[in-house]
């Protein structure tokens, strides 16, 4: 059984769900290291609006005290969306 981790989606309305410290007959040093939360955003000429995604999953990030990171999947967007998404502080690929 793996830890449990606040729902990124409930992180972000303000709501949260209680993480587990550990599974039974897990060894807790495994649990020294927080996990890291990728969120995915696939992007294809969104530039009007994932800036605004990209802050809210960050600080959604932020309120669970773990450690993420925000990956950008561009497909090619002709409007800047994966130049304003790096500047957001996305990773971008």
């Amino acid at each position: 059984m793996l830890p449990r981790v606040p729902s990124l989606d409930l992180v972000c309305r303000g709501a949260s769900q209680p993480v587990q410290a550990s599974a039974p007959g897990q060894d807790n040093d495994a649990l020294d290291q927080p996990p890291l939360i990728s969120v995915v955003m696939p992007c294809l000429n969104e530039a009007d609006g994932v800036a605004e995604c990209i802050g809210k999953a960050l600080r959604g990030i932020a309120k669970t005290g773990l450690a993420g990171e925000v990956v950008v999947v561009d497909n090619g967007s002709s409007d800047g969306s994966a130049e304003i998404a790096a500047r957001a502080g996305a990773r971008v690929v």
